[in-house]
């Protein structure tokens, strides 16, 4: 009998590339997201074993209903960041909070996070703090939770590979703020969706957060290097005590900064700022 899984966000980054590979390894998908007809137009939407529901993230009782068909996990893969701009923190806990009492009413089974790999504790980025808080607010309603963490996603339209390959290309020198020596262990997007499907066929993954990551372990400022998953032509120059706003500003409009022509960045200001923010 195919099982059921539920993915929400499913028009995003990673949601988008999941669903085709949920359904290659035999289940049927539930998407839940804020525009039928953006899902709609997917190429895997056609498939008849694939559903899409238009639902409120923000509304517990139409969430719940909308989860309701016996699913056997849901993928929580919903950010609100360029939604609610500096008010992301305080709404993804809420969006969390509601997706977990909405899984526990529908019965699903588990939850899959796809959340930020870093340090714990105190001191953390205002946006690794929220993937933090994201967990516990899944976790709160009771449903069993399973965190995979992964730090830069490698991949042609992710966030933060983006906003690196952005800056390299375009700035032949760059002013870098401290987090460039914050090490990390990058990861292409096909390991990601390889541990997201398979997490659901080892039960011993129900309940657990688990860290996911690349065989390399390197610095921001080794990975935007010509040697580096993200190559390049840009040269850093160190400055102690830089800010990271100022490389969210680079990210959004580096014209300012260099003798380049007016130009903006393909990553809004919403994504740009949090995740300049968050390599700590």
């Amino acid at each position: 009998m195919q099982q059921t899984v539920i993915v929400s966000g499913a028009t995003g980054y990673i949601g988008g590339r999941l669903v085709p590979r949920l359904l290659a390894a035999g289940s049927r998908v539930r998407c839940l997201v804020r525009c039928a007809a953006k899902a709609r137009a997917r190429p895997w939407a056609a498939d008849p074993r694939v559903e899409v529901i238009e639902t409120d993230f923000s509304d517990a009782g139409t969430l719940s209903a909308a989860m309701r068909c016996g699913a056997a996990a849901a993928y929580y893969l919903v950010h609100s960041m360029m939604a609610v701009g500096a008010e992301y923190r305080r709404r993804d806990r809420e969006l969390a909070e509601t997706f977990g009492r909405a899984a526990r009413s529908a019965g699903v089974a588990r939850v899959v996070y796809l959340g930020g790999l870093g340090e714990i504790g105190d001191g953390l980025s205002e946006h690794l703090a929220s993937r933090r808080e994201v967990e516990a607010g899944l976790a709160a309603a009771g449903v069993p939770v399973t965190v995979l963490r992964a730090a830069m996603i490698i991949g042609s339209g992710s966030a933060s590979f983006e906003i690196l390959r952005y800056l390299v290309e375009r700035l032949p020198i760059m002013v870098t703020p401290r987090w460039v020596y914050t090490q990390c262990q990058p990861i292409a997007v096909r390991d990601v969706l390889r541990y997201l499907v398979d997490c659901l066929s080892v039960p011993a993954t129900t309940g657990k957060a688990l860290d996911i990551g690349g065989p390399d372990v390197l610095t921001y400022r080794a990975a935007d290097g010509r040697d580096g998953p993200v190559a390049g032509s840009a040269a850093a120059a160190d400055r102690p005590g830089s800010r990271p706003h100022a490389a969210a500003q680079l990210a959004l409009d580096p014209s300012g900064y260099a003798d380049q022509p007016p130009h903006r960045s393909p990553i809004g200001r919403g994504v740009a700022k949090p995740s300049g923010l968050s390599r700590r």
